[in-house]
């Protein structure tokens, strides 16, 4: 984990805590008096439709100076100071509002209530800007997303913990009567400012990272600091995406709530139940998305999450009224989405305007969008009010509901062009993040991952990655990297087999550093894995590796090179090749030579490239050595001076393996006059295998691979229907050739080929076949020419 500069990492552990503790009690604190305890405060003040919008939207609007105040927090000597001024200001309005209900019927007191939360919200919006930056410097960058999936699995326990017993209290004054409403909202938003204030004690005990605060440079200054963020593609994209997205999210925000209370006619408690599982499946999520966050980035993770809360309002549809049991069940599981969704909505969409705002702009970038958040939230509320006002006369209830709650997917809908526009850091696709998911989807794979994350012994750790090796678990890369670091060699060694298994790239840095690292000693499990990903980008680190001293490390690279299939790497693999000592060795770097070759683009190829260099391993005294090396030259751009070396070697050769490779190759470089040649091999070639691999040769002079290849390949029931059907177009005019068919039949297949040589007489090809050997494959091969 890095750590800010200036800061140790127990002052950052220490701080991040206290920082957990401030959002612990500011949870509560909005537990106790938002939602459904405002809209209720609201209505007890004589709040309609309209006023309810504007509660909770003015308060918002306000936060609309964050865009000006972010200057402040820009230019202030110290964030922590100006914070922790500002945040008691703010405050203050929350003790007023908790002796409100008390004032008698003819005081305005739903004036003073809207009054006091504009007031808290723009004293707040002064603290807002430089808060957001002072966190975002407090937390490490590759720590971001497990600290915030974590803080805010917390809060969602928090809220979820907080959410009944309030809503039990409230129901005892407003449903059973057994004291007043006054007292009980008094005591819900005393509880609050309470919490507020120890929310106010923690923020005191959070550390200040050392930084320079922006130069005042006057009128001009000031506008330059505004004027530069709208500059950059990036930013106007962040802007618009933010703008939509709280536009859909807020837009009938509150009258879920309002249509839970009026239309199913559900108790508080029931509506805080709700709520209830909404937090507890968002902080059951939480985790698992800061997990995914800090593997993939947050724009892909945000992109799912955004087109689930896009459709999430139409289930709302499904309710009905007149029937409570199904419609609580209903809205009991759009909880369920709503709370996982939602929580990687708000997780990622905050990281992402973390990791897109430069550091020496974040003050002027989260302030902006704070202020279009509380902008837009404040606007979209608003609306929201005023359309119900307006709807309630001509559509009747609840469609009126339902109306509102399309737009707000509309809106949210709108916000995901913004969302692609946006450029992340080392972004990945959303695709390549599926796919990597799908992979990852048994449960075995998860389980392992958690065990060699947590505290185990070295039977369980081995016992994961093998799980992982197994289940080929992409999600895993990070824990197998940081397992080839386990002080235990065996540890170390199935990490890098699980990782070559798993075949990801993410793991080449960690993997070449092993290699390199002659503690690990995970030089062969390293370099097959690196052969495994098959990245170029491991070439240059597997290079220096054919000239170690062991000769398992030398094998071990030029076959990582052979599955690699750099054309880079053919220089180093031919120097070494002239030095290698034994016949192993020699076959595997002309194995690595011919998949280079077979893979690269002649425009690819090193200049100068000399194929003759490989000609002297055709006299090896190894069988092997002289087969790969054929190969090797079948693998290689056409070069006609190559043909006569070749015709001389094919004559002498006795291996199957290698005559066949022989006549690969001279197939590559020679011409039709070696057909008859190859054909006489045929006849020596005692393996069914090698005699195709030569009939090929001559299929491939003839310009019939593909066919040949064909008839090699399929079933026997198959092949006979393809032989008839080819022979079928000229029975009518030579029906002597049923006769051919019925030879092939009985395995006669020299006088079926001497049937077909007569029937065609003026077929070019098929004469060129007059010496060819009576065998399967030489039928195969006369047919596949007509």
């Amino acid at each position: 984990m890095s750590q800010p500069q200036g800061l140790t990492r127990l002052e950052i552990a220490r701080g991040l805590r206290w920082a957990n503790w401030d959002a612990v009690f500011f949870t509560l604190f909005v537990a106790l008096t938002s939602g459904a305890f405002q809209i209720g405060l609201a209505r007890f003040f004589g709040a309609n439709d309209l006023w309810i919008g504007i509660i909770t939207s003015v308060p918002s609007l306000a936060g609309a100076l964050q865009i000006l105040t972010a200057y402040l927090a820009d230019t202030a000597p110290s964030q922590k100071r100006l914070v922790i001024r500002y945040a008691f200001y703010s405050r203050l309005p929350f003790v007023a509002i908790a002796f409100l209900p008390f004032l008698g019927d003819a005081a305005p007191r739903l004036q003073l209530f809207a009054g006091l939360l504009i007031l808290s919200a723009v004293l707040g919006s002064f603290a807002g800007p430089a808060f957001l930056a002072w966190l975002s410097a407090l937390v490490p960058p590759d720590y971001r997303g497990r600290y915030f999936g974590r803080r805010n699995m917390i809060l969602g326990l928090v809220s979820a913990a907080s959410a009944l017993p309030p809503a039990i209290f409230l129901d005892q004054a407003v449903k059973y009567q057994r004291f007043s409403e006054a007292l009980a909202f008094a005591v819900l938003y005393g509880l609050g400012a309470l919490f507020l204030f120890l929310s106010l004690w923690a923020l005191r005990k959070m550390p200040e990272p050392p930084r320079t605060p922006a130069e005042r440079k006057g009128l001009r200054g000031f506008w330059a600091f505004y004027r530069e963020p709208f500059r950059t593609r990036n930013f106007r994209a962040l802007l618009g995406f933010n703008t939509f997205l709280v536009f859909g999210q807020m837009f009938a925000g509150q009258f879920f709530t309002v249509y839970m209370l009026e239309q199913i006619r559900m108790p508080y408690l029931m509506v805080q139940v709700a709520g209830l599982i909404a937090a507890l499946f968002s902080s059951l999520a939480m985790p698992l998305w800061g997990y995914l966050a800090d593997k993939f980035g947050n724009k892909p993770l945000l992109v799912l999450s955004m087109w689930g809360v896009v459709f999430l309002p139409y289930l709302w549809f499904l309710t009905d009224p007149d029937r409570y049991l199904w419609s609580v069940g209903v809205i009991l599981f759009i909880q369920v989405l709503a709370g996982t969704l939602w929580a990687g909505v708000g997780l990622t969409q905050f990281n992402l305007n973390v990791a897109v705002a430069p550091s020496e702009q974040r003050a002027i970038y989260m302030g902006a969008l704070s202020a279009i958040v509380s902008l837009m939230g404040g606007l979209a509320a608003f609306g929201s009010g005023a359309l119900m006002e307006v709807l309630k006369p001509f559509v009747p209830d609840p469609t009126r509901f339902f109306v509102l709650f399309g737009a707000a997917s509309l809106f949210r809908l709108l916000a995901l062009p913004w969302l692609r526009a946006i450029r992340e850091p080392d972004e990945r696709s959303t695709r390549y993040v599926l796919s990597q998911l799908r992979a990852s989807v048994r449960p075995r794979g998860w389980r392992a991952m958690r065990q060699l994350r947590g505290q185990a012994d070295v039977a369980t750790r081995l016992t994961a990655i093998r799980t992982l090796l197994e289940e080929k678990t992409p999600l895993a890369v990070e824990e197998l990297t940081a397992a080839l670091q386990d002080p235990i060699p065996e540890v170390r060694r199935e990490a890098a087999r699980a990782l070559g298994a798993i075949g990801d790239a993410r793991a080449i840095p960690a993997l070449i550093q092993a290699l390199q690292d002659p503690a690990s000693n995970l030089v062969l499990e390293a370099a097959d894995a690196l052969g495994a990903i098959g990245s170029p980008e491991a070439t240059d680190a597997l290079l220096p590796l054919l000239h170690a001293e062991r000769i398992e490390a030398r094998i071990a690279a030029a076959q990582a090179l052979r599955r690699i299939a750099d054309p880079r790497a053919l220089p180093a693999l031919f120097q070494r090749l002239e030095h290698a000592p034994g016949p192993l060795e020699q076959a595997t770097l002309l194995e690595a030579i011919t998949a280079t070759l077979e893979r690269a683009e002649p425009d690819m190829l090193p200049i100068p490239f000399d194929l003759h260099a490989l000609t002297r391993w055709l006299e090896s005294e190894h069988a092997s050595v002289r087969a790969d090396a054929a190969l090797a030259l079948a693998s290689a751009p056409t070069d006609p001076s190559l043909a006569p070396l070749l015709r001389l070697r094919l004559q002498h050769e006795t291996e199957p393996a290698a005559l066949a490779a022989l006549a690969r190759a001279l197939a590559r470089h020679g011409n039709e006059d070696d057909i008859e040649p190859l054909l006489q091999q045929i006849t020596r070639a005692k393996s069914p295998l090698a005699r195709q691999q030569i009939a090929l040769s001559v299929a491939h002079l003839m310009g019939r691979y593909d066919s040949l290849y064909t008839l090699l390949t399929v079933d026997e029931p198959r092949r006979d229907r393809l032989i008839e059907k080819a022979l079928a177009v000229r029975l009518r005019e030579n029906p002597e050739l049923s006769d051919a068919l019925r030879a092939y039949a009985y395995g006669d297949y020299g006088s079926a080929l001497q049937i077909l040589r007569h029937a065609l007489p003026s077929h070019p090809h098929l004469q060129q076949l007059a010496h060819a050997p009576d065998c399967l494959e030489s039928w195969l091969l006369a047919v596949s020419l007509i």
